[in-house]
C-alpha cells in the first residue's frame, strides 16, 4: 500500500472581488508521467481573505479522478513483452534442437557400432 503525493505550486492571483461578484480562475497542472493509469484523490483549495485580512479556505473540488495513460507513441510495455516472448520461443527452439540432435546422434552411433561389431566377429 503506497501513497503518491504531489504538490502543485500555488498560483497567486491579485484579484479583488466585490460582494456577490464571481470570477473564473484558470489553472493548469501536469502530473508526473509515472502516475498515469491510476485513480487519485484531487483536492483544489482556494485561500482568500476579506478586507480585514481574515483568511478563509474553501475546497472547490475534492473528488477521485482517473489519470489516463497517453495512447500516443511507443508502448514500451508491449514492446518489452514481445521481445521477451520472442526470446523464450528462441530459447525453447534451441533446447528442442539440441535435444533432437542428441537423440539422433545417439541412434546413429549405436547403429554404426552394431554393424561394425557384427562384421569384426567373423
Amino acid at each position: 500500500f503506497g501513497y503518491h503525493i504531489q504538490n502543485f505550486t500555488g498560483q497567486r492571483l491579485q484579484n479583488t472581488l466585490e460582494p456577490k461578484q464571481q470570477a473564473s480562475l484558470f489553472y493548469t497542472f501536469t502530473p508526473a508521467v509515472q502516475l498515469a493509469g491510476q485513480n487519485f484523490d484531487l483536492a483544489v483549495i482556494v485561500a482568500y481573505h476579506d478586507q480585514a485580512g481574515k483568511p478563509y479556505f474553501h475546497a472547490l473540488f475534492n473528488e477521485t479522478i482517473a489519470l489516463l495513460e497517453d495512447e500516443e507513441g511507443t508502448d514500451f510495455e508491449i514492446l518489452f513483452l514481445g521481445v521477451m516472448l520472442a526470446g523464450i520461443v528462441l530459447l525453447a527452439m534451441a533446447f528442442i534442437w539440441h535435444w533432437i540432435s542428441t537423440k539422433a546422434g545417439g541412434k546413429r552411433s549405436k547403429s554404426a557400432a552394431s554393424t561394425n561389431g557384427g562384421g569384426s566377429n567373423e
